[in-house]
């Protein structure tokens, strides 16, 4: 079950209608997973900051699921390109401006319904 979590220095306003729905189908097509088991939540207007001052339009995915426990570099990276690549399309930012963190919790550490999951 992937989960999530999106967060931009970008309005709202600046994503085509339908994007947040289609960029889950992405995620989960490019891992190989089913999108009716993934959970998406966005943060937009986050105040992004780099050492100069105000970065420029940027997105930041972390994707956890517990396919990424033993995935390596290429692995990783055949799920960030078309993920990228979809990002890019929609809405402009460049990739090098495009982050994926790809992370693995033990389903025994997440809580649902008030017990974990495994």
């Amino acid at each position: 079950m992937p989960m999530i979590l999106a967060e931009t220095n970008m309005p709202s306003s600046a994503f085509p209608e339908g994007f947040a729905p289609e960029l889950v189908v992405k995620v989960c097509e490019a891992m190989g997973v089913p999108a009716d088991v993934c959970w998406l939540r966005t943060n937009t207007s986050v105040p992004f900051f780099i050492s100069t001052g105000k970065a420029n339009n940027t997105i930041l995915l972390y994707i956890n699921s517990s396919k990424v426990a033993s995935a390596d570099s290429a692995i990783t990276t055949s799920w960030s390109a078309p993920i990228t690549s979809y990002i890019v399309e929609k809405t402009g930012v460049t990739p090098d401006n495009v982050f994926i963190i790809f992370g693995s919790s033990d389903l025994t550490k997440i809580g649902r319904g008030g017990k974990a999951i495994k």
